[in-house]
């Protein structure tokens, strides 16, 4: 019997162990909202940004030297498999249908007249791989592992011990 409860506790024990190097300080704040994919171009006179937002391609338009938004201009972005004009929305904001692009670079030329001036900008699209949202694991991960473990050395240990007992029945009914 004796020999029994030290098994148990002997695999009680396996299932015990410290996790990783985690840092019980204080939280870090969690981005709660999402970061839109942006790129910027700068020319003597005019200055752009392009934020794409799902499907659609928000470009903000100013000059250059004095950041006054640029009204009724004709802007022509040519890439991504898109070539086709932008529309304005608002004062300096022009938006274009894009398609659900994947995660890569993708070079994009805005043709833009603007008035009695004309300009080519170019920029380049980056939409970065989704991050991984793995969060830390609460423990149960451990505990699972740990008791498959356990499990399969409790039991290997008690059919060992099952198998001495019953030698040593053996051995006693038979009289060796």
């Amino acid at each position: 019997m004796k020999q029994m409860f030290a098994i148990c506790l002997l695999c009680l024990s396996l299932t015990v162990y410290a996790h990783g190097d985690e840092d019980h300080a204080a939280k870090v704040p969690v981005l709660t909202q999402s970061v839109a994919t942006r790129t910027f171009a700068v020319t003597e006179e005019f200055e752009v940004v392009a934020v794409l937002e799902e499907k659609k391609l928000m470009i903000y338009l100013d000059r250059y030297a004095s950041n006054e938004p640029v009204l009724k201009a004709k802007l022509e972005v040519e890439g991504a498999g898109v070539k086709a004009y932008a529309s304005e929305t608002s004062p300096g904001t022009y938006v274009l249908d894009m398609p659900l692009l994947a995660a890569g670079k993708y070079p994009l030329t805005i043709t833009l007249e603007a008035g009695d001036i004309s300009d080519l900008l170019s920029l380049n699209l980056e939409i970065a791989t989704p991050a991984n949202s793995a969060s830390h694991d609460s423990g149960w991960h451990y505990w699972r592992v740990g008791g498959v473990w356990a499990a399969w050395l409790s039991t290997v240990l008690l059919l060992a011990w099952i198998g001495v007992f019953v030698a040593r029945r053996r051995k006693k009914i038979l009289g060796r």
